[in-house]
């Protein structure tokens, strides 16, 4: 497999971008209901917002595995993207780019329907900054290996998912696949959308400094900008998160710790907590 060093044409960004949120559709209403009710015997027994939330959080782990290892991919085998980290671009890297901005259109989209209050409320600005973000850099032709680094974040989101999946199939929080799952999820997390924004910062001023003898610099310096304020602004809502997802990994880490001890105060994949709530 090889790529294209020539990227897309403008107009075509806008249908990829549909791609993007008709497969998501798909996959959402058809494609996770069909295998669910067949694999699933939980998945008949949720309520209208857990069906909903359910079928966001496969679509979301399909979007997520996808793009990480298509961005993988493209940022240790495309020349075009190694040669200039700043205006490098291939056919591989803009549609990758377009269709998780459909995906992210649809999620917002949709996701009133089972969220609510402070959680819908920062999903929704998440998915905003993000979706900007693509327009810009799609539309100035500017940044695409940066972009692409930043959304191997992405690698934390299937952990997560698979750990409300667990939750939503009666599988009691102190049961060790979700402490395994929630510890994992913890650590992956903090690696890489908190400690690793660090070098992916320092990486791209250098790369920034190297440009002054380009004929561009207003470009240059008018994308410097963007890229700071909406990648700080993800990196805020990244921190913001890590200190709910902290109290989370200690009560999992705790849980995980008396099972591999065998200290539990009951099996560790029997209900134990049966009044719980799901987190």
């Amino acid at each position: 497999m090889s790529c294209s060093v020539t990227g897309l044409k403008q107009n075509d960004y806008l249908l990829w971008t549909f791609a993007g949120t008709f497969s998501s559709f798909l996959i959402s209403e058809i494609v996770t209901p069909s295998l669910s009710e067949k694999h699933f015997k939980e998945y008949g027994q949720l309520k209208r917002g857990q069906c909903l939330e359910w079928r966001a959080r496969w679509m979301s782990t399909v979007h997520a595995v996808l793009v990480c290892l298509i961005c993988i991919y493209s940022l240790i085998f495309s020349a075009a993207l190694q040669e200039d980290k700043l205006f490098g671009t291939d056919f591989l890297s803009e549609v990758t780019l377009c269709i998780s901005c459909g995906y992210m259109i649809y999620d917002m989209i949709t996701m009133p329907m089972y969220s609510s209050g402070k959680g819908l409320f920062t999903y929704v600005v998440h998915h905003g900054v993000v979706i900007l973000g693509y327009y810009y850099i799609l539309h100035r032709g500017i940044g695409k290996f940066y972009v692409l680094l930043k959304l191997l974040t992405e690698l934390s989101t299937p952990l997560i998912n698979i750990r409300w999946i667990l939750r939503a199939m009666k599988v009691p929080s102190n049961d060790l696949r979700v402490a395994a799952c929630t510890v994992a999820f913890g650590v992956v997390f903090v690696s890489i959308r908190v400690f690793a924004s660090i070098p992916f910062w320092i990486s791209f001023q250098g790369t920034l400094n190297r440009q002054n003898g380009r004929d561009n610099h207003d470009l240059i310096r008018e994308a410097s900008i963007v890229f700071y304020i909406l990648g700080i602004t993800l990196d805020v809502l990244n921190i913001t998160w890590t200190i709910v997802i902290w109290f989370l990994f200690r009560r999992a880490l705790r849980d995980l710790t008396n099972c591999t001890r065998g200290k539990s105060n009951g099996p560790c994949t029997q209900e134990n907590n049966a009044n719980e709530k799901s987190s």
